[in-house]
């Protein structure tokens, strides 16, 4: 079963264009802002005697003014975030920056309790262990966007990207897994083994299969656990699956939505206008949506990555994007 529901009358027109690359395989150009709409409560004006956002900058970025597209996390001091010139920037209390043996741009990074997995322009990937490069290409040859370790216990990481492009690492080498897929879609993000992708398509990587979200506008972020599915996209659309598998489909009256996260009941989404939107989504079967609130983050760059670190006592929400943005909030 589908639901679909508005839940604002106006949308914000914004530009097509979320991720840039000077890569030759036609990736697409930088993005431009789009302000959100009037409904949604943005500009760290919480609305109803609330409280505002607390978001801290990450201080000592030694990053400054670098495009930021991705992070993860293993522990709250164990965090990782991947830019522009191959760096790739770990945070345990203090920054550390190393090359990943690449100077290409690039998209995103992930992790189990040993390695990072990085992917890029050019089909590029990157196994980091203990500070050891593992460098390799897949034939793909398109710039790969997202990339994720499939928690079902599989173990394998899967990495998408422009023009079908799908590879999954298997412990030992990648492979391209491209072929199996008979639409030529390009998919923006991957969680466990859940692709967002062009179309409002949610792709399935194991099991090489499309589901039409109804979504409509191209889905860029996508988080998938045992609670359920939230994937968001351009212009405001977010789309969520309860544990039957039924979808719903919002349009939250903002600008592009880059990327997701769902932690205990709420929705924490980047936006590229700059702003972090926050909100209350019940997973059940109810799939209740409500009270999408925007925070704008530092100078208002745009916000391209998102992640949740640490354990129980010690939650937090991590955010980068354009100028080397980095903030985080305690849960």
């Amino acid at each position: 079963m589908r639901r679909t529901l508005l839940l604002f009358a106006a949308l914000v027109a914004c530009s097509p264009d979320t991720f840039s690359s000077d890569d030759g395989g036609g990736t697409d150009a930088g993005p431009t802002d789009s302000a959100p709409n009037s409904d949604v409560i943005v500009s760290g004006d919480a609305g109803d005697g609330a409280a505002p956002a607390a978001w801290q900058q990450v201080s000592s970025f030694p990053g400054s003014g670098e495009t930021l597209h991705g992070v993860w996390g293993r522990t709250a001091n164990d965090v990782y975030v991947v830019g522009e010139a191959g760096n790739l920037y770990k945070w345990d209390g203090n920054w550390t920056q190393t090359g990943t043996g690449t100077s290409r741009l690039l998209f995103g990074v992930a992790g189990d309790a040993i390695h990072e997995y990085i992917v890029g322009q050019g089909g590029f990937e990157d196994v980091v262990s203990l500070g050891n490069h593992t460098v390799s290409s897949d034939g793909a040859g398109q710039p790969l966007y997202g990339v994720a370790v499939d928690g079902s216990g599989t173990g394998t990481v899967w990495g998408v990207g422009l023009n079908n492009a799908v590879v999954a690492y298997n412990g030992t080498s990648w492979q391209n897994h491209s072929a199996q897929f008979g639409s030529d879609r390009t998919c923006y993000a991957v969680s466990n083994d859940l692709a967002a992708c062009a179309g409002g398509y949610v792709r399935n990587v194991s099991s090489a299969q499309d589901i039409d979200t109804l979504a409509g506008s191209d889905l860029l972020g996508i988080w998938a656990g045992a609670a359920g599915v939230v994937a968001v996209g351009k212009n405001g659309s977010v789309a969520a699956m309860d544990p039957s598998s039924s979808w719903s489909h919002w349009e939250a009256g903002t600008g592009d939505l880059t990327a997701v996260v769902w932690e205990q009941g709420r929705i924490y989404a980047t936006g590229i206008d700059g702003n972090v939107y926050e909100g209350a989504l019940d997973l059940t079967t109810t799939l209740a949506f409500g009270g999408f609130q925007g925070t704008k983050i530092g100078s208002g760059a745009a916000l391209r990555g998102i992640a949740v670190t640490g354990d129980v006592s010690n939650r937090w929400v991590w955010v980068v994007g354009d100028a080397g943005t980095v903030y985080r909030k305690h849960l």
